[in-house]
C-alpha cells in the first residue's frame, strides 16, 4: 500500500530540531520508498538560512506555508485544506501542538484527513517555567480540545502520556510511543574513533541548545573543578562564560561535524532540573550520545530515560546532585562497551526503530473506519 503521508510542522527551518528530528525523519521515510510530503510552516520574521530554503524549495515533495508570528488557526486551516487531497484518505502527521490544532480543524472540514498529533513535550509546564502564563493558558485550551478529539497520538514517553491522562482526565487508546530519536545514519559508532592504547583523560562532552534549563554554566563550573577530565561544550549558538578557563567551546556545527566531535569522546553529559516538562522528556542528545557509544552522565535527572539508565548501568550514570558526581571516578569505556551501547541505542532509540513504530500506526490509521 502506498502510504499517503503529509507531515506538517509550524516550527520552521530555523528550529533547533528541524534537521535532527523533522528533516531526518522525512528523509528516513523517503529512503524507504515512502513519498512523504513535508509542509513547513515558516514564520515571516524568523531568521533562516536562504541556502537551506532554496534547497528545500526545489524538492518535489516539500512545500512552504508562510505564517505570521501569531497564528489565526481557522485561517491557516483553510489554507492547509487547499493543499490536501479532497476525496482520498490521507494521514496528516502534525508535529507539536499548534500544527495539531490546525490539523484538527482541517479534519472537521474533511474527515478523510486523518490526524496524528505528535506530542513532543509538556508544553504547558514549559510555559510556566519560562514565566508565560498567557502561553500556558492557550496551550491548555488547545490540548483540552485535542485530547478529546477522535484523532491519533504519538507521545515521546509513557511518562508524558500518563501526565496528560491525569491532567485532562482522559484515557488514550489510539496512540504509540516514539521517543525523540537520533539519526542513526549520522550518529553511529566510528570503529576508528579512538586509539584506546593512548593514555589520556576521559573526555566529556555536552551537546545541545543554550536554553536556561540546559544549565551549561553550572556544568562548566562543575567540570572545571576536575583536573582529571577534558570538557567540550557544543551549542547551536555561540555562548560566553567568562569564568571558563579549560573548557573548549564549539558552535554552529552541522550534524556530521557534531558526530565527528563525538568520535573523540568517552562520555556525554547533561544537567536537568526536576521540572515536570524535563521529567517526561526523552532528550535527543542522550540518544545521540548512545548512538556514538558514549556513556551518559546525567546530573539530577535524565528525564524519562532515568529509569532506563538505572536498570541498564552499562548506559551510564544518573547522579542525584553535583556532590555525588564529583565522588565518582570516571574510567574510559573500552570499545566493546561502546559497541554494546551503540547497538542498544540503534534497536531502541534510533530513527530506524521509530520508523517501524510509526509505520504500524500509519497502517492502523488508514485501515480504521
Amino acid at each position: 500500500m502506498q502510504l499517503p503521508i503529509f507531515y506538517f510542522t509550524v516550527e520552521g527551518t530555523s528550529s533547533s530540531v528541524f534537521e535532527s528530528q523533522v528533516y531526518a525523519y522525512i528523509s528516513a521515510l523517503r529512503a524507504q520508498g515512502v513519498p512523504a510530503k513535508l509542509i513547513i510552516g515558516q514564520r515571516y520574521k524568523a531568521r533562516v538560512s536562504i541556502k537551506k530554503l532554496y534547497r528545500l524549495s526545489r524538492e518535489d515533495n516539500t512545500q512552504f506555508m508562510l505564517l505570521p508570528q501569531q497564528l489565526d488557526f481557522e485561517k491557516e486551516a483553510k489554507r492547509l485544506l487547499n493543499r490536501l487531497p479532497e476525496k482520498r484518505k490521507v494521514i496528516l502527521h502534525c508535529r507539536n501542538i499548534e500544527a495539531a490544532y490546525i490539523g484538527w480543524l482541517v479534519h472537521k472540514e474533511n474527515p478523510n484527513i486523518k490526524v496524528l498529533y505528535d506530542v513532543r513535550g509538556y508544553v504547558e509546564d514549559e510555559m510556566r517555567f519560562f514565566g508565560d502564563p498567557t502561553g500556558e493558558e492557550k496551550y491548555k485550551k488547545l490540548n483540552k480540545q485535542l485530547f478529546n478529539a477522535p484523532i491519533y497520538f504519538n507521545f515521546v514517553s509513557h511518562k508524558l502520556r500518563e501526565v496528560y491522562e491525569e491532567k485532562y482526565q482522559v484515557k488514550f487508546k489510539n496512540y504509540t510511543i516514539c521517543v525523540s530519536a537520533y539519526n542513526d545514519q549520522v550518529f553511529k559508532l566510528n570503529h576508528n574513533s579512538i586509539d584506546y592504547k593512548i593514555q589520556h583523560k576521559p573526555k566529556v562532552v555536552f551537546v545541545g541548545g543554550s536554553q536556561p534549563y540546559q544549565r551549561i554554566e553550572s556544568l562548566v563550573e562543575l567540570l572545571e573543578k576536575q583536573d582529571e577530565v577534558d570538557f567540550t561544550v557544543v551549542t547551536h549558538k555561540k555562548i560566553s562564560i567568562p569564568n571558563a578557563k579549560n573548557t573548549r567551546f564549539l558552535y554552529g556545527l552541522t550534524p556530521k561535524q557534531v558526530s565527528q566531535v563525538l568520535d573523540q569522546m568517552n562520555y556525554g553529559i547533561l544537567y536537568r532540573s526536576s521540572e515536570a516538562f524535563n521529567e517526561v522528556a526523552t532528550p535527543t542528545k542522550i540518544a545521540e550520545y548512545w548512538g556514538k557509544g558514549l556513556k551518559v552522565i546525567a546530573i539530577n535527572s535524565a528525564g524519562a530515560y532515568t529509569p532506563i539508565i538505572q536498570e541498564n548501568p552499562f548506559l551510564g550514570y544518573v547522579f542525584k546532585d553535583e556532590e555525588a558526581y564529583l565522588k565518582e571516578h570516571l574510567s574510559k569505556p573500552d570499545f566493546e562497551e561502546k559497541q554494546k551501547i551503540s547497538s542498544y541505542a540503534k534497536s531502541e532509540y534510533s530513527l530506524s526503530a521509530n520508523y517501524m513504530k510509526y509505520m504500524l500506526l500509519y497502517n492502523a490509521i488508514l485501515t480504521s473506519k
